[in-house]
């Protein structure tokens, strides 16, 4: 019960906060303005992603990450998401990353090659993104295998 009201009062005062800024805000930034779950397009999807591990925040990687459902905060086990998030926020902090291309894939998802570099090793993964509800965009594989070598040990 207290988790749910300090979401209701986060959220409200998100909304407040968003609703009283104006201005244009960068890539990586304009969903997260938004406070919504996932972001307008495949891109932004990329770059809210990787912020959010940049950030080490899980919860906005919770909301980056997801399926055709919507975001994995929704459709997880919160302690499985928890470690997963996590994990992957060691992995995909790295020191700068720019999007390679971006093309078609199966069912309407788009695959996104992002050059990362980490350490002064650069490796270039494929990152999945999918359509979800309210026309929202989210990572649904961000190509784990490619990138290990960045994780922290």
């Amino acid at each position: 019960m207290k988790r749910t009201i300090l979401l209701v009062l986060c959220i409200a005062a998100c909304r407040s906060q968003s609703s009283s800024t104006t201005g244009t805000t960068g890539s990586s930034g304009s969903a997260a303005v938004a406070n919504l779950p996932g972001a307008a397009g495949p891109r932004q999807a990329v770059e809210r992603f990787l912020g959010a591990a940049k950030a080490g925040d899980i919860q906005e990687l919770g909301i980056a990450w997801g399926t055709s459902k919507g975001p994995a905060r929704e459709s997880m086990e919160r302690t499985e998401l928890d470690k997963r998030v996590t994990v992957m926020a060691g992995c995909y902090d790295v020191e700068k990353h720019r999007i390679v291309d971006d093309m078609p894939g199966e069912g309407g998802k788009r695959v996104l090659r992002v050059e990362m570099t980490k350490a002064g090793v650069t490796k270039t993964p494929r990152f999945t993104t999918v359509k979800g509800p309210s026309d929202r965009w989210y990572v649904e594989d961000a190509d784990f295998a490619a990138i290990t070598a960045f994780c922290k040990r």
